[in-house]
């Protein structure tokens, strides 16, 4: 069971590490999902790792605020000069962990306290020089000292210096037995009394000791102050110590430090500590702390992960609706394939014709050009695929805005962390659309399975309508002019224009072959036919526009999103319930 638990929270630091790196790539996510104050991160990192390597290693923390005497504790704890005593405010800037030889190798190895690089004492005044970097501690060796037993000195809790109360919080972790140095002036100040409260929490021991106490009516006073503080923290009677005032007490850094509520003085109680329990107790408090720290921060992903799929859902929603309205116009290419097919059916005297389309397809193109010029819908400088480009361009180019107004109200619905997820202009977007226009409009010839598709329907359809050929026949002359009739006439059908609209596009002529396509069934068998096509130029549309404009406009999102449903998050998520 212990085993499997171990490998289970190595796995979970393995995943935790590479996904708290990746959502640092986005600041404002990263602080919603870590927000100062929770350190269940400093759980796992600088109490259960460790535990899992220490060896069944007592770490003894010294903890205070300024000028409480701390380096004076553990010099008297070790019995010897280790920690420089100095009388100024935010005197130590670095932690020192004092060990015996056997342990020197494990302390240099740096996993008892993660995160912080361990360098060896060359001089006593090394823990006070300010210029080492903030990420470095100290290590001492003392020969006296029990195999079993560390002690880590740290900087002020409540240090007029930002980092140096940063390290002290940073390592509070570390230690299994915390020693609470106290004075009647710092014993219930706010920041000392929330430092203990989030070690008790942790799953830390916390022995208070009332330094510099005076005697008077054996310490009737500082068991008083030790009550209070006690209540404050939430201690339910603790073994509690004193150290008596005495201004020459650092000459002597062998003392003992005596119990006030246990009859053995301070070292004397640590080396009678049943280790393997006090392991084994603070291990479970603090994977309960552990857990239970970790709750908010597994809800506040799924939260996140949930506002995430909703809107790129709706984004997705978005871009269904802009490609799906998109209704291009076949060009000359496609109206072939339809020649194509009719000239291998109808009769002998228009198969002549037909095999003399190539002659007269420059006749048809400008009787197309005429009719498209009847319905107003160009200029008569263009000739008729030009025209046909024109409207699909302008058909694209709407539907590409209405995609861009869709992109600013759903940038209006983010709220925090996501506001800011989304830019609300590409760097380039003008060229980006144009990006968009060019590619859709570039693919608009027939594909080779298009071809296959509309061929196979049309010979389908020919089997199994044999009645109504002879409309087909009746517009055989109309074709036969060239394709490019061909196409006003799928235009028309594809393009959304009404009855009326048709019947004023076109001359007196064609008026009779218009009625009969619009009275047979053929109206909706013209589009079943194109619909193969027509769902090709759509994809094309989407391709370009994922490309240029969905993609760059929602990366930021999409990226998130993976995250949330990444396998190192799901990793981190059963630390809850390890």
């Amino acid at each position: 069971m212990t085993q499997r638990l171990d490998r289970s929270l190595e796995s979970l630091q393995t995943a935790l590490e590479r996904w708290e790196c990746a959502v640092g790539a986005h600041p404002k996510v990263y602080q919603y999902l870590f927000p100062n104050g929770e350190d269940w991160r400093d759980l796992l990192r600088f109490k259960l790792l460790p535990h899992l390597r220490n060896g069944g290693c007592l770490i003894v923390s010294i903890t205070g605020g300024t000028n409480t005497g701390k380096s004076t504790i553990i010099n008297r704890l070790v019995g010897a000069s280790v920690s420089p005593v100095r009388y100024t405010a935010a005197a130590t800037s670095h932690p020192l962990l004092a060990c015996p030889p056997s342990r020197l190798e494990d302390c240099m190895s740096g996993y008892l306290i993660s995160k912080y690089q361990p360098r060896p004492v060359e001089r006593i005044e090394d823990v006070l020089d300010s210029s080492v970097a903030r990420d470095h501690f100290f290590v001492q060796v003392v020969e006296e000292l029990s195999e079993n037993h560390l002690y880590l000195d740290t900087p002020d809790i409540d240090s007029i210096e930002k980092d140096n109360w940063e390290v002290a919080e940073d390592i509070r972790a570390a230690g299994d037995v915390v020693i609470a140095v106290l004075t009647q002036e710092k014993y219930k100040d706010e920041k000392v009394i929330s430092f203990y409260k989030e070690a008790l929490s942790g799953g830390r021991i916390i022995f208070p000791l009332m330094n510099k106490a005076r005697k008077r009516d054996d310490f009737a006073a500082a068991r008083e102050q030790l009550r209070d503080f006690c209540a404050e923290v939430g201690l339910a009677d603790p073994p509690c110590f004193v150290l008596p005032y005495d201004e020459d007490i650092d000459d002597h850094p062998a003392g003992a430090i005596p119990g006030l509520s246990v009859s053995q003085d301070l070292k004397q109680y640590l080396q009678d500590i049943d280790i393997p329990q006090v392991k084994e107790q603070v291990y479970h408090k603090t994977l309960d702390a552990m857990q239970r720290d970790m709750q908010p921060f597994i809800e506040r992903t799924e939260q996140l992960g949930l506002d995430l799929h909703g809107t790129l859902q709706q984004a997705t929603r978005r871009i269904d609706q802009v490609v799906d309205a998109y209704s291009p116009t076949p060009g000359e290419k496609v109206g072939v394939l339809l020649h194509e097919f009719i000239k291998q059916k109808r009769w002998r005297m228009t198969r002549m014709l037909g095999l003399a389309g190539a002659q007269i397809l420059h006749t048809g193109k400008q009787i197309s050009g005429k009719l498209l010029k009847r319905a107003g819908q160009e200029s008569e400088e263009l000739s008729p695929e030009e025209k046909i480009y024109a409207m699909n361009r302008s058909r694209l180019l709407a539907q590409t805005h209405r995609f861009l107004e869709s992109c600013v109200d759903i940038r209006k619905q983010l709220s925090a962390p996501l506001d800011g997820a989304m830019p609300a202009q590409l760097p380039e977007q003008d060229a980006a659309i144009e990006k968009v226009l060019q590619q859709a409009l570039g693919n608009t010839e027939e594909s080779t399975l298009f071809r296959e598709a509309m061929w196979e329907k049309l010979e389908a359809w020919w089997q199994e309508h044999p009645g109504q050929r002879k409309v087909i026949m009746g517009l055989d002359n109309f074709f036969i002019y060239g394709p490019t009739s061909a196409i006003l006439l799928l235009g028309t059908v594809t393009g959304g224009f009404g009855t009326a609209e048709l019947m004023a596009s076109i001359s007196y002529v064609s008026a009779p072959l218009y009625n009969a396509l619009l009275r047979s069934d053929l109206s909706e068998w013209w589009l079943s036919i194109m619909e193969p096509w027509l769902v090709e130029q759509r994809a094309h549309f989407r391709d370009a526009l994922e490309e240029h404009l969905a993609q760059p406009m929602f990366q930021e999102l999409r990226a998130l999103e993976q995250l949330m449903q990444s396998e190192d998050l799901a990793e981190i998520r059963k630390g809850v319930v390890l």
